[in-house]
């Protein structure tokens, strides 16, 4: 019952957060302004698009994602600063377990990485599509759509929306493990700068290694978060098993950064 009180009373803590609103609006306002050239050039001819082609040109690993990085980890990846900055720490764990305070930390940070992409992206794009189609209307750009993306077989079902909540659901959760990366930083240092930076710094750390020492494919989890080719295997029709794959695939991750985080939470306060 008291991992239940602590995960109930963490989630509290991070909604009634005003940041973790900012943030949701951050990820639409980004949305927005890196997609503002192509609106422009498509309003030019005289369209505007469709949601689908603007989900996929949303961005890769360039400024996009940088800055998609830096506010997943706003809403709670600092949770663990504030408890010792405030002196709440040593009255919480005297009233629970490390065990549970890491899992209620890990848990909620998490979730408000998940949450805010994945809201922030729906407000945006549920906006755009009250203005255009959902997705391409030709028969031969909605082939290539189904054909040349995870999830595009959705799109000519009776529920294309499907399609949308699955994409933002397996981008959000990479950036969920981004935010338990964050926390795990958060361990070694208070200053929140670097905290919420931390997995910009861990993301090129990262690529450096995977390159210098030739890791295979399945650890550059930034490609598997954009495309998951590891279960995707060109087969445009399996969507349960690439939405269940990546999402357990960063499941696991946060899962190894939580371990971590435990770990060093547990040293410290046996010192």
């Amino acid at each position: 019952m008291k991992l239940f009180r602590l995960i109930k009373t963490d989630f509290c803590r991070m909604f009634l957060r005003k940041k973790f609103y900012l943030a949701i609006l951050a990820v639409a306002a980004i949305c927005f302004i890196s997609l503002i050239e192509d609106m422009e050039f498509t309003s030019s001819l005289g369209a505007l698009g469709n949601v689908y082609y603007y989900v996929v040109s949303k961005g890769g690993l360039g400024a996009f994602f940088m800055a998609l990085t830096v506010i997943c980890s706003i809403p709670f990846s600092d949770s663990y600063a504030e408890d010792c900055k405030d002196r709440y720490l040593t009255g919480i764990l005297s009233r629970c377990d490390t065990v549970s305070y890491c899992i209620s930390k890990v848990l909620v940070t998490a979730a408000g990485g998940f949450l805010v992409v994945f809201i922030g992206y729906f407000l945006f794009f549920g906006s755009l599509s009250f203005f255009t189609d959902l997705y391409p209307q030709d028969a031969v750009s909605l082939q290539q759509a189904m054909e040349q993306t995870r999830y595009g077989g959705l799109l000519a079902g009776k529920f294309p929306w499907l399609y949308f909540i699955l994409e933002f659901a397996t981008e959000a959760m990479g950036f969920g493990f981004l935010a338990v990366v964050a926390l795990l930083v958060s361990v070694f240092t208070k200053n929140i700068l670097i905290i919420i930076s931390s997995p910009i710094v861990f993301y090129y750390l990262f690529s450096a290694a995977a390159f210098l020492f030739d890791l295979p494919g399945w650890m550059y989890w930034f490609n598997v978060m954009k495309n998951s080719f590891i279960f995707f295997r060109g087969d445009p029709f399996n969507h349960m098993k690439v939405f269940f794959g990546t999402m357990s695939y960063f499941g696991a991750g946060i899962l190894i950064c939580g371990f971590l985080f435990y770990r060093r939470v547990n040293r410290k306060e046996a010192l």
